[in-house]
């Protein structure tokens, strides 16, 4: 990751412990999602774009 932020002028990194990679893919599979990442996770993501993408 280090070379994002010369590539991109805006980025944002987090890591959710006890999520695998495509957490909210699975929500009905056996298993099911990391309901704590899922929900954390959009909401980033929501906020993210409303800053960047007005």
């Amino acid at each position: 990751m280090g070379d994002l932020s010369e590539r991109y002028r805006c980025y944002e990194q987090e890591i959710h412990e006890g999520a695998g990679h495509a957490f909210l893919s699975r929500q009905n599979e056996r298993g099911g999602a990391n309901q704590r990442a899922t929900e954390k996770g959009w909401s980033r993501a929501m906020a993210f774009l409303e800053r960047y993408l007005r």
